[in-house]
């Protein structure tokens, strides 16, 4: 299956999410953004080919790789990114 990168180009919020589908249509159609703005001309779709047929992997994996290819995630009070991908790694933030 193949990893898309979907998004709202107008959200204040930045939010963005990975979702899996054939299609860039129906990577939108499935995205929890999409379900809160319910504007499909307003969404955008990028592919994520470091994530393609991974959406069975654990979801902690799936945050490692794409950390590596420069997102970030704030989990807990913590916001983990490339600088401090090591030090979570070892003291399990992530």
């Amino acid at each position: 299956m193949k990893a898309w990168k979907v998004e709202d180009p107008f959200c204040t919020e930045g939010y963005c999410e990975v979702v899996f589908a054939e299609t860039r249509g129906k990577a939108i159609l499935h995205s929890e953004a999409y379900g809160m703005s319910g504007e499909y001309t307003d969404m955008r779709a990028t592919r994520l080919k470091i994530l393609d047929d991974k959406e069975d992997i654990p979801e902690r994996d799936k945050q490692i790789l794409l950390i590596k290819e420069g997102w970030w995630y704030e989990i807990g009070d913590r916001r983990i990114d490339e600088d401090n991908l090591q030090e979570a790694l070892e003291k399990g933030w992530i």
